[in-house]
């Protein structure tokens, strides 16, 4: 999206010094002439040719890569579970536990 919004931008700022030429030709042709159309239509030309690199110029600008800012990781803190180990058959059994829960033996 952003190289063919810039080539947008680029032409219409080339289509805007074009219109300006042509109206100022116009213009220039009209003095000569008592033609007050042909006048009006040049004004209006220059003034489109002077809009036109405006727009295109901020679509370029606009248009410029912009990096994603990357947030770091979010850090997830896990409880830990304090268990009680048999001695016997070395399960893990609840802290709260009399007695393990595989083979019976007292843990406390």
């Amino acid at each position: 999206m952003g190289l063919l919004q810039y080539l947008k931008g680029i032409g219409l700022i080339f289509l805007g010094v074009i219109l300006i030429v042509i109206g100022y030709m116009l213009a220039i042709d009209a003095m000569f002439k008592t033609n007050d159309i042909q006048g009006w239509f040049s004004v209006c030309l220059i003034i489109v040719g002077f809009i036109l690199p405006i727009i295109g110029g901020y679509i370029v600008k606009t248009s410029v890569y912009k990096p994603i800012k990357i947030e770091s990781p979010v850090k997830v803190e896990i409880e830990k579970v304090k268990v009680v180990i048999c001695p016997k058959c070395k399960t893990e059994n609840d802290v709260d536990s009399d007695f393990c829960k595989k083979c019976g033996n007292k843990l406390k």
